[in-house]
């Protein structure tokens, strides 16, 4: 029994460091978008608002967009790392009751909850989707603002 605690644990562990993996490329893309997105909000402050920036406003769209997606697929990677944690201390309460683990986590769950009720309605999938969201409608503001000038 102790050498499948021992494998659950190392599962546990491989499942906790992809899930930050996932959070680390999440933070790292949407970065490098805002990075470029600032690059090219500065090209257009010195080109100006005119046909040739087209090109540098729909980039713009096209980064965000991509933000956006891969934003999500990375969210749903952590969630299914979540799901699978949850799956793996399941087992590990079955192979060591007195560990409560299960127990634990409803009773920290609970009182989280009651201490942070409005922060728990904002998941921050939503707040990386929100960034690369707003450069894909600066993107479109900025094009509509030169199509229409």
């Amino acid at each position: 029994m102790n050498e499948a605690v021992d494998v659950l644990l190392r599962f546990i562990e491989q499942r906790y460091s992809q899930r930050r993996h996932h959070e680390d490329q999440r933070a790292t893309i949407t970065g490098v978008i805002f990075v470029i997105a600032a690059a090219i909000q500065g090209a257009l402050a010195q080109m100006g608002f005119n046909k040739n920036a087209l090109t540098l406003t729909f980039t713009l769209i096209i980064l965000g967009i991509f933000g956006v997606i891969a934003s999500a697929k990375l969210s749903q990677k952590c969630s299914w790392h979540d799901h699978m944690l949850a799956r793996l201390f399941q087992q590990l309460d079955g192979l060591v009751p007195e560990l409560q683990v299960q127990d634990t986590y409803k009773l920290t769950r609970k009182d989280y909850e009651k201490h942070h009720k409005l922060l728990l309605k904002i998941h921050a999938h939503d707040i990386w989707a929100a960034v690369n969201l707003l450069i894909a409608l600066l993107g479109i503001v900025y094009t509509i603002v030169i199509i229409f000038k």
